[in-house]
Order: C-alpha cells, then sequence, then structure tokens
C-alpha cells in the first residue's frame, strides 16, 4: 500500500527554493493553512529551521547523528516530534 501526501510544494511548481518565503506560502497556501499552524521539520538549519521560523512557522532542525540533543532546536529522531505537540 502506497501513501500519497495530500499536497507537496515543488520548488519547480513554486517557483521558490527554501529558505525563499515564497515557497512557504506556497505551501501555506497548498495545505490551507496559516505559517503559525505548520510544523516544519528537516536536516537544513537554514532551509528546515531558520526560513520556516522567519516565516512564521515552526521550524525545527533533524539532525540524526547528534548522540546527545543539541538543543531545543533540534530533534534526534522523529518519535522527538511528539514532545514538541
Amino acid at each position: 500500500m502506497t501513501v500519497q501526501p495530500d499536497f507537496c510544494a515543488w520548488s519547480y511548481e513554486a517557483s521558490a527554493v527554501k529558505p525563499q518565503p515564497e515557497i512557504y506560502q506556497y505551501l501555506c497556501d497548498g495545505i490551507g493553512c496559516r505559517p503559525e499552524e505548520v510544523l516544519m521539520i528537516g536536516d537544513t538549519i537554514e532551509a528546515d529551521m531558520v526560513g520556516p521560523r522567519k516565516f512564521g512557522m515552526h521550524g525545527y532542525h533533524l539532525n540524526r547523528l547528534a548522540s546527545t540533543p543539541t538543543g531545543s532546536d533540534s530533534l534526534r529522531t522523529l518519535s522527538d516530534v511528539l514532545h514538541l505537540v
């Protein structure tokens, strides 16, 4: 069974790349949410944490290689997301 996402914010469709705010706006428009309702998690600090936060989203850095937590802005596993919600 393959599960498909309801919406994908592809940079070529949004005419923007992370961390440009236009791609985050494209994502919010596509999923019908305000920025403060979006939780973004990714492995790139600037594109997945800093950029989304500047736009008003909740952005966190996923650092699977960290042996210990690197601060409240980084997660070691996706299971750590449960502590955020």
